[in-house]
């Protein structure tokens, strides 16, 4: 009986230092996650932070830009580079007819 107290009383400390151990494995898991969890947020709110003065910087650009004066020839919904591509084409038309008809 004696011997069966030892293997009990031997069995009852390797459950106790498994569960120790596990309790610490959760515990460095939990800080790990805690620790992902902060720096998400943190990122998070560096991503809002730098959305919020794109914006801004959006909306001075376009508060600048619709000061530009339009001829009446130009539709002011048409991008800039249309535009001068626009112009080029149509220069070019106008040179050949022009080499046309001399």
């Amino acid at each position: 009986e004696l011997k069966n107290l030892a293997l009990e009383k031997e069995y009852a400390l390797k459950e106790a230092r498994l569960r120790k151990e596990q309790a610490k494995n959760q515990n460095k898991y939990d800080q790990e996650l805690e620790s992902r969890r902060r720096s998400i947020e943190s990122l998070y709110r560096k991503v809002c932070k730098e959305n919020h003065s794109l914006q801004h910087e959006l909306a001075v650009i376009a508060e600048n830009s619709s000061s530009i004066k339009y001829t009446d020839d130009v539709n002011r919904f048409k991008s800039r580079l249309k535009m001068v591509l626009d112009l080029t084409v149509s220069q070019d038309v106008t040179d050949s007819v022009n080499k046309k008809q001399t």
